[in-house]
């Protein structure tokens, strides 16, 4: 059996989640929609962080994961998260994703 990752773990909860429910087709449309923003957007970040990476292939997922902590773990980091946050929240009209 293949090791379960967390984005495999992921979709197949929303697999199963989606095939015991009934939709309408104006239901599925905007659950649909989501996902391929999403998807979109995951992919553009990922892009983004591998800017950054040197020799990415050759990082493992713990080794990225681990970097990231390593970033994000200071106050600084969580500070000026906290502002972009904020500032994304005010001009939306304090609309949250």
């Amino acid at each position: 059996m293949k090791a379960m990752t967390s984005a495999n773990f992921y979709y197949e909860c929303e697999q199963a989640i989606f095939q015991s429910e009934e939709y309408s087709c104006s239901e599925v449309r905007p659950y649909q929609d989501t996902r391929k923003e999403r998807t979109h957007r995951l992919c553009t970040r990922g892009g983004m962080l591998e800017a950054f990476i040197r020799e990415p292939s050759l990082l493992t997922d713990n080794d990225v994961m681990e970097l990231l902590i390593y970033l994000f773990h200071g106050e600084a980091a969580q500070k000026k998260l906290g502002m972009l946050i904020e500032r994304r929240r005010e001009t939306a009209g304090r609309k949250s994703c």
